[in-house]
């Protein structure tokens, strides 16, 4: 008749097996979570990231289209050639396209620009007392270069403070798993291994 010994695993062989699926199933749990966190983490600061490029366009125009409006009105080009340089300065501003009335036209773009991000065209008006005067646009591109460095950046930030975090709640469970029931298991174990089948 087969024995207790032969019948049961040894209890270190028990351990290692029960051990072993333990940790992988808490590895592949922590990198779904952490790979979870970190798309919708990502993705938020992405939406935060594109709503403070909008600020760039109510920069532009709050604080230079009323120049460019008084330069281009009285034929002013130094003036218009200094303001259209102070605002390719701004950050991912990508390119700038300037159309007069009088098919006067200026450009400016930025070495590193190759894809449109945002992009948004101002009607450039000129105001004397109540009357106005349209006095051409200005085409306006945000370039995503910038925003994409910044965004891998984040990422490998938050994927990295995500995964070590939860990698850490992992091993306290484990330690907590080894402290409080792993034990007792080695104990029932033992104790199942010494019965005889017979009796």
């Amino acid at each position: 008749m087969m024995n207790a010994e032969t019948f049961h695993p040894a209890p270190d062989r028990q351990r290692k097996y029960l051990g072993h699926k333990i940790v992988l199933a808490v590895l592949v749990y922590t990198l779904l979570v952490a790979s979870l966190v970190t798309g919708v983490q990502i993705y938020r600061a992405y939406q935060t990231a594109l709503s403070n490029l909008e600020q760039r366009f109510t920069e532009i125009e709050n604080s230079y289209l009323p120049s460019l409006a008084a330069g281009m009105w009285s034929v002013d080009v130094p003036r218009i050639e200094a303001l259209l340089d102070g605002i390719a300065k701004i950050p991912d501003v990508g390119r700038l396209h300037l159309r007069g009335e009088l098919n006067d036209d200026w450009q400016r773009k930025h070495s590193a620009h190759r894809q449109v991000l945002l992009a948004r065209e101002f009607k450039i008006i000129y105001r004397e007392g109540s009357d106005t005067f349209d006095m051409g646009s200005l085409h306006v591109e945000l370039m995503a270069q910038d925003i994409q460095a910044r965004m891998w950046d984040t990422a490998k930030s938050i994927a990295i403070t995500t995964t070590v975090s939860l990698l850490m709640s992992a091993l306290f469970v484990l330690f907590i798993f080894r402290r409080w029931i792993e034990r007792h298991l080695v104990k029932t174990a033992k104790y199942v291994q010494q019965l005889d089948l017979t009796n």
